[in-house]
């Protein structure tokens, strides 16, 4: 079917009636099916698959009351229009052919405009039912193919609907209730038809006729747990046996640069200062790695107590001085309010503070000024880093506190750093039931904002 021109079946036993009604639809622009009798018409319906039908009431084999209602019985798979003509006086044969499963009927003689309408209103009816039809195919196909298990519940738990994926995990869930709860949380371990597995999990609510639904999304998450587990298992092998390799060689250097084997020649103590730099950042790098896996571990657990944060300020702005003196840099400490206290651990919230001023630092031109402030904000004490450096693209600041997340990975980039910092800040501060936050315009430097809820 087209969105203007219909297959049609026209049923009459006359012959002369027939012609006429085909011809007039015809006419129209549709393709007519010629059927003499009800079984015919049936037969048709059968094989041919029309859009529509044109069925007189009164013919000998089998009425049009019969054959209405061996469509209704016959097609199940998609709706076929009825139209039921006749001649004789009153409504009644209408009304019965109605309750038997006709949808419409004309009078004869058949008026050409009411035709017309007629037939233009079931194309475009017919038009939009098949739009929907292939809407709800593909919607459908979506949804089986999708790897992630769908469930969706009611407002009283009861599972309405999963695809496979859900049942290959859980078996069987429609008509009755999860088994296990189901929240709007970013993971969860579910039990399966396998054991246990470490979901993702997205939920979506949506509602229809008054009725609320919430679909979830799970997505497993085992196979990649494990593969993390490994990989980090593995860095903090290779870390620890770096560790005290590196620690003798900066060690060796230290003693070389401060004389212990002699005076060097101007050209060696340079190598050996190049050495003794570089062997440092790599020792910085091997400790940023053991913190992360600790922390993705069940520790360190951190030593929380309830601190003044101004003295801690003070003390994190007096031990970056010097570095930021050598690149150049002002580094201005606001002192905040002396009442503002919080749950922390003294030396973690140093090491965050530490990351923040150095990246401020390493990113301003030299004279610029690198402010740390304390706040109120509400609920919260907010301390504030800011920079006048070149800012943070847009694109990039969703990734800006992942792991060797850094802006430019090429070996062009002008400041180094392993991109282990900001995640590293990022989940002490969480560990200290804080947040951080990064206000960033390309060009005008960057705020990076930690707030920790007041004790």
């Amino acid at each position: 079917m087209t969105a203007t021109r219909l297959t049609i079946v026209v049923a009459d036993d006359m012959p002369a009636s027939r012609a006429d009604l085909s011809r007039a639809v015809r006419q129209l622009g549709h393709v007519v099916r010629e059927a003499e009798g009800g079984k015919q018409a049936l037969q048709l319906i059968e094989d041919v698959r029309p859009d529509l039908v044109l069925l007189d009431l009164l013919m000998p084999d089998l009425t049009g009351f019969q054959v209405a209602q061996a469509v209704r019985e016959r097609v199940t798979d998609r709706w076929l229009p009825v139209i039921v003509l006749s001649s004789m006086a009153g409504q009644g044969h209408f009304v019965e052919a109605l309750s038997r499963g006709a949808d419409d009927y004309l009078v004869r003689p058949v008026s050409p405009p009411l035709l017309e309408a007629k037939l233009a209103h079931y194309c475009r009816v017919l038009s939009l039912q098949s739009s929907a039809r292939a809407s709800s195919t593909r919607l459908k196909a979506m949804h089986q193919a999708i790897p992630d298990a769908l469930v969706t519940v009611d407002s009283y738990g009861q599972v309405v609907e999963t695809n496979p994926a859900a049942d290959t995990l859980f078996g069987p869930l429609a008509g009755r209730k999860f088994p296990q709860p189901l929240h709007t949380s970013s993971e969860a371990e579910l039990d399966t038809l396998a054991g246990p597995k470490r979901f993702a999990v997205q939920a979506g609510s949506w509602a229809t006729d008054g009725v609320t639904f919430t679909t979830f999304v799970l997505h497993d998450m085992t196979e990649r747990v494990q593969v993390e587990l490994m990989k980090d298992e593995f860095l903090a092998t290779v870390s620890h046996e770096l560790r005290t390799p590196m620690t003798s060689m900066i060690g060796a250097m230290d003693l070389i640069a401060g004389g212990f084997a002699g005076e060097l020649p101007a050209e060696a103590a340079e190598l050996v200062t190049l050495a003794h730099e570089n062997g440092r950042r790599l020792s910085s790098l091997i400790d940023d790695v053991l913190d992360v896996t600790k922390l993705q571990a069940s520790g360190p657990s951190l030593r929380l107590h309830k601190l003044c944060l101004a003295p801690i300020l003070a003390q994190a702005a007096r031990a970056n001085q010097g570095y930021a003196s050598r690149a150049g840099v002002l580094l201005d400490y606001q002192a905040g309010p002396a009442e503002a206290a919080a749950q922390v651990d003294t030396e973690r919230l140093m090491q965050v503070l530490a990351n923040l001023l150095s990246n401020a630092v390493k990113h301003s031109p030299h004279g610029a000024l690198v402010r740390l402030t304390l706040e109120d904000a509400g609920e919260h004490w907010a301390i504030s880093v800011s920079d006048r450096g070149p800012g943070i693209s847009p694109d990039f600041r969703p990734r800006l506190f992942e792991r060797f997340a850094q802006a430019d990975s090429s070996d062009r980039r002008c400041v180094a750093g392993t991109g282990l910092g900001l995640y590293i800040t990022r989940m002490l501060v969480q560990r200290m039931k804080g947040e951080i936050s990064v206000n960033s315009e390309a060009g005008k430097g960057a705020t990076f904002t930690v707030h920790l809820p007041k004790a």
